[in-house]
């Protein structure tokens, strides 16, 4: 089901982007970004959403697009502040083409998204309410980002401002898609609060994953392994080889550097592995996946709520 969702949300995108043709160079890295592929996470979130709240799912399909086309909007920009040339196996848009041609791209998605929801939003029974949430969810992203870059050159960064971090970057765009859904599906208060709260909570569960896999994900997880360590994210693993390993000198070096050569890398990642924080790490992916779950015990027991879980489950597991 899960899968079918997703493909349902690639032709919606597909069908979406066809009226955005001219100019060539605006609109074909949208669609290249797009058919690089990717989960639909955020998009399948905003339908499960609504069907757990008694909704139609189809009907939010142009909710779906909105949301996947918000977080396009984010990755296109992220690549160009973090200098990353490659997205999911490919060369990131600002690499194909250029740093302009990505930001004014990437603007424009934003363009598509707001028109998209606007087509569904009227099944709600406060509609100006779901196009408010897009904003703020766009709003808490580009504070999770400046916040990111903040982090990555401040001395002394606490678990406390990188778990804030993350909340925004990461968690607010998942809980924005719950919101919304739920939003469509006009959902009670109890039920679009108990949806925030397993968005937010799979979405630093997801975060803190990707931390993880960015240095043992698997061959095919589509960046460069290490490359964190190299950037000198502040990410949990860090912070926390910094409070056990303080007089380590490659710890020490990553931090004094902001970051590490690459060839340092794999000593670095077996460094957390014997020391258990990689471990660690995981099980707070698998602590707040738990506290995800929990939320869904408010909602109606229904195929809607039942993928949910699926879809943590399944983003809990994955090592791309």
């Amino acid at each position: 089901m899960l899968t079918a969702y997703a493909n349902q949300i690639n032709q919606a995108i597909s069908t979406a982007l066809q009226p955005y043709g001219a100019p060539a160079s605006l609109y074909h890295p949208v669609s290249y970004l797009f058919e690089g592929g990717g989960k639909r996470v955020r998009g399948i979130m905003v339908g499960l959403s609504c069907q757990a709240v008694g909704g139609d799912p189809q009907d939010v399909l142009p909710a779906a697009v909105a949301v996947e086309l918000l977080h396009g909007f984010t990755l296109i920009h992220d690549d160009i502040m973090d200098s990353s040339p490659i997205r999911r196996g490919r060369p990131t848009v600002h690499m194909k083409w250029s740093e302009n041609v990505a930001i004014l791209s990437g603007d424009v998605m934003m363009g598509i998204a707001i028109t998209e929801l606007h087509s569904c939003c009227h099944i709600s029974t406060d509609p100006l309410a779901v196009i408010k949430e897009l904003g703020k969810g766009l709003i808490e992203v580009c504070e999770g980002q400046a916040l990111d870059m903040e982090l990555a050159i401040q001395p002394d960064v606490s678990v406390t401002q990188y778990f804030n971090m993350i909340e925004k970057k990461t968690a607010r765009l998942l809980e924005t898609a719950c919101a919304i859904g739920g939003m469509l599906g006009n959902g009670s208060a109890a039920e679009l609060n108990a949806l925030t709260l397993f968005g937010r909570s799979v979405g630093i569960a997801f975060q803190v994953q990707d931390d993880v896999l960015d240095l043992i994900g698997a061959p095919d997880f589509g960046k460069k392994l290490g490359g964190d360590i190299e950037e000198g994210k502040r990410t949990w693993m860090m912070l926390e080889a910094k409070r056990r390993l303080a007089d380590n000198q490659l710890v020490k070096s990553f931090f004094d550097d902001n970051g590490l050569g690459s060839d340092d890398v794999p000593e670095m990642i077996q460094l957390l592995h014997t020391n258990g924080i990689l471990d660690e790490a995981q099980q707070i992916v698998r602590n707040h996946t738990q506290t995800a779950y929990l939320q869904l015990d408010v909602l109606p027991s229904n195929q809607g709520s039942r993928l949910l879980r699926e879809l943590a489950e399944t983003l809990i597991t994955r090592t791309i």
